[in-house]
């Protein structure tokens, strides 16, 4: 008697960011993933590796990870049943979230006041630190994740970091635990797969439009998010943006410079 092994998904985590997503005022619509022909690609300012021992969880049972455009998608192998074939209860995925855009501060809404690591989970029991699942129409906010510094051994902190290298601490922003139970139905691999979103939010700022002399022809009254696709103030018909405000901007200036 013979039968065949094949791959179904398991999960998709999606990191949305609505300084790329959103358009002018108009904020992304983050319980939807972006049009296939959107250039969006989470890829240009995050990394998501494997742990260690999640990367060896991966070879042992059977369970493959694909970078997509939104983040990464897992597989993993099942039987005729849709049974997985290799008992995983009791397993976590977990994976490292690094920023690889310098300038991603200067855009992004977050508290940078202490020392921390964002630390978000799959589980019934995770609280503040639980993923929203891609259908939630109010994104946590990302500091909700925070686990703020703590020297302490035995502290959230400290334990979270434990099982990871020194050298994979380096310039870590963030860890995601997936909880492979957390991700069947029973079990089995669910039909519709589980999928969970981080919602990064645009730093507000004040909008300042220039002339091609850098002079000011006007500035909004109130900080507004950051965005890179669209405007929000129209100076008048003839107008034309050729240059939208940039993440240096941000950083040499502390606003959102316009040339009209």
């Amino acid at each position: 008697m013979s039968f065949s092994i094949i791959y179904k998904p398991l999960f998709e985590l999606h990191i949305f960011h609505n300084y790329f997503l959103g358009i002018g005022e108009e904020e992304y619509d983050h319980t939807q993933k972006p049009d296939v022909f959107d250039t969006y690609n989470a890829q240009d300012f995050v990394v998501i590796v494997p742990k260690a021992q999640t990367q060896k969880i991966l070879r042992n049972h059977k369970i493959s990870i694909k970078p997509t455009s939104t983040g990464l998608m897992g597989f993993i192998s099942v039987d005729e049943n849709a049974e997985p074939v290799i008992n995983s209860e009791g397993l976590n995925l977990e994976f490292l979230i690094y920023i690889k855009d310098s300038l991603f501060e200067k855009y992004t809404k977050l508290n940078t006041n202490t020392s921390q690591i964002f630390h978000f989970k799959s589980d019934k029991n995770a609280g503040n630190y639980k993923l929203d699942r891609l259908n939630a129409k109010n994104a946590s906010p990302i500091n909700d994740f925070s686990v703020p510094y703590d020297s302490e051994e035995n502290s959230e902190y400290q334990q979270l970091l434990k099982d990871i290298t020194i050298k994979d601490r380096m310039s870590l922003f963030g860890i995601v635990s997936l909880g492979i139970e957390d991700l069947l139905n029973g079990q089995k691999v669910p039909n519709a797969t589980k999928e969970f979103k981080i919602v990064f939010k645009s730093k507000k700022a004040f909008w300042v439009y220039l002339d091609e002399e850098d002079q000011e022809v006007y500035r909004t009254s109130e900080k507004l998010p950051l965005i890179k696709k669209g405007t929000i103030e129209v100076i008048d018909d003839d107008s034309v943006v050729y240059r939208m405000a940039t993440p240096r901007d941000m950083d040499l200036a502390g606003e959102a410079r316009i040339y009209v």
